[in-house]
């Protein structure tokens, strides 16, 4: 048992391996707030619900940054990756959330972008390689000409 004395002489033993062991955690807290993964940080609340989104009915990603709970879900090798998620990665993304009226939308992804690349490799992999092809949200409709000649 450490005593006072010893605490304020730090030279017994017992209290140099104590220091050492407090200054590891520590260093692993510092590690852990500094990518993210700390428990102690502050989870920001969304504005947006889930229904709000305009996939949500056909969705099948498992990780949407809308979903208060998306922290707590498992993303497994080969599941989907939001749509949205992946075009806000995209040059000139901004104004084309903007144009479709999806501005928050736009803001909430890049906000989740960081703490999902962090959690999730795959998904970061995936995002970076999304955010080299063109955006998929500026194609046009196929058209829908049924007339045939023949």
């Amino acid at each position: 048992m450490l005593t006072r004395q010893c605490l304020a002489r730090r030279t017994c033993w017992p209290h140099t391996i104590a220091t050492k062991i407090i200054s590891a955690h520590y260093l692993l807290e510092r590690r852990r707030v500094a990518s993210g993964l700390s428990r102690r940080r502050k989870v920001r609340v969304t504005i947006m619900d889930i229904e709000s989104c305009p996939k949500y009915k056909g969705c099948s990603a498992p990780i949407c940054p809308l979903d208060p709970n998306w922290r707590n879900v498992r993303h497994l090798k080969g599941e989907r990756i939001c749509f949205y998620l992946c075009e806000a990665q995209k040059d000139g993304s901004e104004e084309i959330f903007g144009d479709r009226g999806l501005g928050e939308l736009y803001r909430l992804m890049v906000e989740a972008t960081p703490d999902i690349s962090v959690r999730w490799r795959t998904i970061k992999n995936a995002l970076a390689k999304a955010a080299k092809s063109a955006s998929r949200m500026n194609r046009k409709p196929p058209s829908k000409n049924t007339s045939y000649e023949g």
